[in-house]
């Protein structure tokens, strides 16, 4: 428990689960329950503190990483690009902005987006069910909204409001 909250703190209170995954494998419940009562949220893509979403402290948390990356991000600190907007639930992302920028504004990098943390996993919460549902012949019944009953989903409106974009938007 103690060195992945030693990640956290380094990595300005968010970490991708996969750069600590057999760190994760050997923690006990006991060691898990610790860190939740500290306020650490434990998602199937990242390991964060919920609080550091908040607008003031994601900017403070952003200055940080700046004060301490942007040179060898290959940013400038007196011309740092803009951060996604407080209250964006996802923004476009610019190739010539490094992932590790919006990390410490506590947005995931997916592609042609960037989505805000607690987002990603409200959405990966909404997917799950949708990729285990399978048609059963003895029972049969309708496919949840967006299930293609073959371990696939489609993207639903649902989806779309939790990202706060339009489907063009998410495809490009």
């Amino acid at each position: 428990g103690r060195g992945i909250a030693f990640r956290l703190k380094e990595s300005f209170g968010i970490l991708k689960r996969d750069w600590i995954a057999e760190e994760l494998k050997s923690l006990d419940q006991p060691a898990r329950a610790q860190l939740r009562k500290y306020g650490v949220r434990f998602g199937a893509f990242n390991i964060y503190f919920p609080l550091l979403l908040k607008p003031a402290a994601a900017e403070l948390a952003q200055t940080l990483w700046a004060l301490k990356h942007a040179g060898e991000a290959g940013l400038s600190r007196d011309a740092l690009p803009e951060p996604p907007r407080a209250g964006l639930t996802s923004a476009a992302t610019s190739p010539a902005i490094p992932e590790a920028f919006y990390r410490a504004c506590g947005y995931h990098h997916c592609g042609p987006r960037a989505v805000r943390l607690d987002i990603l996993e409200r959405l990966a919460d909404a997917i799950r069910p949708l990729l285990a549902w399978r048609p059963d012949p003895n029972n049969p019944s309708m496919p949840p909204k967006g299930s293609t009953g073959d371990g696939a989903f489609t993207v639903t409106p649902e989806m779309m409001s939790y990202l706060g974009c339009s489907p063009e938007e998410l495809g490009n």
